[in-house]
């Protein structure tokens, strides 16, 4: 997997950030403002919902 296959850095970092160290859910890292589309991608081509 490559940048071209991810979102951003800058947006996949933030999402990654409010997961692992803000323990938030998908819900809420998409209130903050993420697209819920790459919020819920499966980087594998499915829908992955975190």
């Amino acid at each position: 997997m490559d940048q071209d296959s991810l979102p951003p850095y800058d947006i996949l970092d933030d999402i990654l950030q409010r997961l692992i160290h803000h323990h938030q859910s998908a819900a809420q890292i998409i209130v903050a403002g993420h697209d819920p589309a790459v919020v819920d991608r499966d980087p594998a081509g499915g829908s992955c919902r975190i």
